[in-house]
C-alpha cells in the first residue's frame, strides 16, 4: 500500500494473522455513560487469512460490553475469502472460545460467488492443475531450447513452432498459481515493471511465496510464459 500505491504511512497499521490487537473506541460508553473504563470501551479486533489474494482477511471484531451482563457482540466480516477446513479451527470463530459461552452474533457475507452456478474445485487442486497444464504446453519450448539457441526476439508471426503461454492476473493475486507454473515449466515468468514491484512486496511479506521474486523478470526476452490483465486473453463468462 505505501511503496506500491503511494497511501500515506500514518493510514496503514502492519498487524499479523491470528493476534488480537485492542482498539480503544472513546465514543463507546458503559451503563454508567463513563468512557473512562478500558476495558468497557475496548474493541478487539482479530485477522485471520482468507484464503484468497496476498492480504485478504477475515476480520473478527468484539464489541464493548456496553450494557454492563457480561456479553460482547461478536461481529465476523468474511470479506473475499476461499473456504478451507483450516478455517474451522481459527481460535475466535469456534464457538466455545468466544467469550466462553456464546457464538458470533452477525456475519456480514461476502456472495460473490454465491450463486449455484459456481461450484469451484479446491484451490489447491486448481493450483496445481494450471501448473501441470503450462509445463505440458512449453515442454516443446524445452526441448527446443536444449537443441539450440532461441532468441525470443526474432520471432515472428510466420514460426509457429513456439508455444507462448499467457496468464491473466489482477494486479495483486494468483501469486500461487504463477509460482506454481514457473517452477513446474522451470520458466521465469515475464512481468512489467509496476507488477514486478508488487511481487517483490507479496514476497517480503509471505513466507510460502518469498521465492517468488526469483521465477519473474521484466525482460520478455528471457520467457515464453507471460502475465497480462485481467480479460485481455480469454473469456472470463459465466464467472464475469
Amino acid at each position: 500500500l505505501i511503496e506500491v500505491h503511494g497511501v500515506s504511512p500514518d493510514l496503514v497499521v502492519s498487524h499479523a494473522y491470528g493476534v488480537i490487537w485492542q482498539h480503544t473506541c472513546t465514543t463507546c460508553t458503559n451503563k454508567d455513560n463513563r468512557s473512562d473504563d478500558v476495558h468497557a470501551t475496548a474493541v478487539d479486533v482479530c485477522f485471520y487469512d482468507a484464503n484468497h489474494c496476498p492480504g485478504a482477511a477475515i476480520i473478527v471484531v468484539r464489541l464493548p460490553d456496553i450494557t454492563g451482563e457480561g456479553k460482547r457482540t461478536i461481529h465476523v466480516h468474511t470479506g473475499d475469502m476461499r473456504y478451507h477446513e483450516k478455517m474451522r479451527h481459527y481460535p475466535l470463530l469456534r464457538c466455545d472460545d468466544i467469550n466462553g459461552t456464546s457464538c458470533i452474533d452477525i456475519v456480514y457475507l461476502d456472495t460473490t460467488y454465491g450463486h449455484p452456478k459456481h461450484k469451484f474445485m479446491p484451490q489447491e487442486d486448481a493450483v496445481r492443475n494450471i501448473g501441470m497444464e503450462v509445463e505440458k504446453l512449453l515442454q516443446s519450448n524445452r526441448r527446443q531450447a536444449a537443441s539450440s539457441t532461441i532468441n525470443y526476439e526474432k520471432m515472428n508471426d510466420n514460426n509457429d513452432s513456439m508455444t507462448l503461454v499467457l496468464l491473466s492476473c489482477y494486479s495483486i493475486g494468483k501469486e500461487k498459481v504463477l509460482l506454481e507454473a514457473a517452477v513446474r515449466s522451470k520458466q521465469k515468468i515475464f512481468v512489467t515493471e509496476r507488477k514486478h514491484q508488487m511481487m517483490q512486496c507479496v514476497g517480503s511479506g509471505l513466507d510460502e511465496l518469498r521465492s517468488i521474486v526469483n521465477h519473474i523478470t521484466t525482460d520478455a526476452s528471457e520467457s515464453d510464459l507471460h502475465i497480462v490483465p485481467m480479460g485481455l486473453a480469454g473469456n472470463t463468462h459465466p464467472f464475469f
